[in-house]
C-alpha cells in the first residue's frame, strides 16, 4: 500500500503560490446597462466568432478578406460575441448584434464604447435596403445623414456622421465611396 503524502512528509503538502503579471489580450471598454464591452486588437480577436455574429446580425456574409486591412482597427466585443463592432479611426466599419438579442441594449453599449474612444464622433455607412431599415432608423437618431453614395462596387449607401466638422464631410463621403463592400 502506498503511504499518503501526510505520512511521508508529516503534514499536508503546501504548494507555494507566486504572482505572475498577466497581460490580458483585451480591456474593458465600457459597462453600460449591464452589458460589458471589451476592446481588442486584431491579434487577439476570434475572427470566426466575429464573422458569425456579424453574418447573423446583418443576414449577409462578410467577404473572406474582411480582416486583411484591419491591422490598426479596434474591435469591440460584447458578451461572448453576442455583438461586435469594428472602428478604424472615427469610421465605424461594422456593427452587429445577434438577432436573438436585438432590443436589449447590446448595440447601444457597443456604440457607446466606440463613441467614448472617438470623443463622440463617428462616421458610418449603411445600405438603404429593407433588411437594414431598423439599423438605418437608429443611425438617424444618433447622427446626421450627410449623403448617399455609390461605392466602387456599385452599391448604394447612406453615410451618417456625428460630431464631424462640415469641412470634413466631403472627405468622409469620398471614403464611403472608395471603400469596397464588406459583404459577398
Amino acid at each position: 500500500m502506498t503511504p499518503s503524502i501526510t505520512e511521508v512528509v508529516g503534514s499536508p503538502l503546501v504548494v507555494p503560490t507566486i504572482s505572475i503579471p498577466v497581460v490580458a489580450p483585451y480591456e474593458i471598454a465600457t459597462v453600460r446597462d449591464g452589458h460589458i464591452v471589451y476592446r481588442q486588437s486584431i491579434d487577439h480577436i476570434n475572427k470566426e466568432k466575429i464573422m458569425g455574429v456579424i453574418n447573423r446580425s446583418l443576414d449577409d456574409t462578410l467577404v473572406a478578406h474582411y480582416f486583411d486591412d484591419k491591422q490598426n482597427a479596434r474591435f469591440y466585443i460584447a458578451e461572448d460575441h453576442l455583438g461586435a463592432g469594428v472602428l478604424q479611426g472615427v469610421y465605424i466599419d461594422i456593427l452587429g448584434v445577434d438577432p436573438s438579442k436585438w432590443g436589449n441594449g447590446i448595440a447601444s453599449a457597443l456604440m457607446h464604447a466606440m463613441m467614448e474612444d472617438t470623443d463622440g464622433r463617428f462616421v458610418l455607412r449603411s445600405q438603404p435596403i429593407p433588411k437594414r431599415e431598423r439599423a438605418n432608423g437608429w443611425y438617424t437618431e444618433l447622427a446626421e445623414r450627410i449623403g448617399q453614395v455609390v461605392n466602387v462596387d456599385g452599391i448604394n449607401y447612406n453615410v451618417y456622421a456625428r460630431g464631424i466638422p462640415e469641412s470634413e464631410k466631403p472627405h468622409w463621403l469620398r471614403v464611403a465611396r472608395e471603400k469596397p463592400k464588406n459583404f459577398e
